[in-house]
């Protein structure tokens, strides 16, 4: 076993009724703020101790969870923004959307006696988290952390699956079905949007994907971590994920360059993810609910700060630390025009044909005179039949001159692929 001591646990309820108390392993938990004099900790039922369970429902958002083999009491040092709850917050908004999230619970922890502090008591993420939450065989799972850490099973089938998208045609049907047969899209929609309405700015390090080692299991990502979001409310994920210039990106790490920056090449799923999105911002993302849900989380923290800061002065004082809280009310109210201005020109098309109806010559103008980073034209009838180009561009950049003249009179479309984003344009043939 890593370093572990061994600890006498005692659990009481907000109205001091003592709910749990048993032996337990207790060791350090976290990457930063093992650095810090306030540390996580991990919490470990074992037989050795005298139980390999803490049963008690101890969070209500997920009460039918009643018996736990490990928990993680966090510090909220890792708050980048030190409201101490930012990052349960966040999980608070997108517990009700297609994630696997951690539940929390926010304690008042002391240690041999000594005031420790204000923790959130946390599930801990491993194999046993997705058999209670997702009903997994625990000893029957892959589980790849960030950096392709393995926590559990292996790579192989992720290895399998990425070489099959390296190999496919991502223009062909089957490439957009060898992603449905081994990515769960709806939950992948929610995770990544959350994480990009959020503004995570650490995302890199904190990425987690799963399957069951199943012949029809398909790869879920874990929801977690998120100290390093609702920072930069301008902060734009959306353009480089769609153009494929992962390398914009903040942190770019595996998650955009190992599957997600291959999903986003497929046009059906952009359109998903633009519905999904839009679905997101009016309802789970809408601005009232979230204040409402800031409003509850500083009603818990009140009557705890003062108390947490003379321990911890991060921040120095109560009055920092409500200008804490309005940065995340601020960044509340300011985010979802944002993100929407950002999914708009993602719909929007940079080229402009004309003159229409053509006669002889159809241009292709840039507005954007991006033109360079065009990867493909096509042409199509409005029955599918499509008309090589090689012969017809008469004139290059900045703008494409097409030569028409041989089409018959009709309705055609110009199909423009410029990274990952595929844009159509209609034009008439005299």
């Amino acid at each position: 076993i890593e370093w572990e001591r061994v600890a006498h646990l005692q659990y009481f309820e907000r109205d001091k009724n003592l709910v749990v108390q048993q032996d337990i392993g207790i060791r350090t938990h976290g990457g930063g703020t093992r650095r810090s004099h306030q540390k996580s900790l991990r919490l470990y039922a074992r037989n050795a101790y005298g139980k390999n369970t803490i049963d008690y429902p101890i969070f209500v958002q997920k009460p039918e969870l009643t018996s736990f083999r490990r928990l993680v009491l966090g510090t909220t040092h890792g708050d980048w923004t030190q409201t101490l709850f930012k990052d349960e917050l966040t999980a608070d908004f997108v517990k009700h959307l297609n994630v696997d999230y951690q539940a929390f619970q926010p304690a008042e922890v002391y240690i041999n006696g000594q005031y420790w502090g204000v923790y959130f008591l946390r599930e801990r993420i491993d194999r046993f988290f997705l058999e209670a939450n997702r009903g997994a065989d625990p000893d029957n799972l892959d589980l790849i952390a960030t950096d392709r850490e393995i926590a559990e099973g292996d790579a192989v089938a992720l290895d399998r699956f990425l070489a099959q998208l390296a190999t496919a045609d991502y223009e062909s049907p089957e490439y957009f079905n060898l992603i449905a047969e081994n990515v769960d899209i709806n939950r992948w929609l929610d995770y990544v949007i959350s994480r990009i309405f959020l503004a995570d700015g650490d995302w890199k390090h904190n990425y987690r994907r799963w399957r069951a080692r199943e012949d029809s299991a398909k790869w879920n990502f874990i929801y977690f971590d998120c100290d390093g979001c609702m920072i930069r409310h301008t902060r734009d994920m959306i353009t480089p994920l769609v153009k494929g210039e992962m390398e914009k990106l903040p942190h770019e790490g595996e998650f955009y360059t190992e599957i997600t920056g291959h999903m986003m090449r497929v046009p059906e799923i952009q359109e998903l993810f633009y519905n999904r999105f839009l679905n997101l911002l009016a309802n789970d993302f809408g601005t009232q609910r979230m204040l409402q849900k800031l409003d509850s989380m500083v009603t818990v923290f009140n009557p705890l700060v003062a108390e947490h800061l003379n321990r911890w002065p991060i921040p120095d004082n109560t009055f920092e630390w409500r200008q804490n809280v309005k940065e995340l009310e601020k960044f509340i109210l300011q985010r979802p025009a944002v993100v929407l201005a950002q999914l708009k020109a993602m719909r929007e098309s940079p080229f402009e044909l004309s003159p229409i109806p053509a006669t002889n010559r159809l241009q292709i103008r840039d507005n954007h005179r991006e033109h360079r980073n065009v990867n493909a034209i096509r042409l199509f009838d409005t029955y599918g039949r499509s008309f090589p180009l090689e012969d017809r561009i008469l004139q290059g950049y900045p703008d494409l001159d097409i030569d028409v003249v041989d089409l018959l009179p009709g309705v055609y479309i110009i199909e423009i692929q410029m990274g990952v984003m595929v844009f159509r344009h209609k034009f008439v043939k005299q």
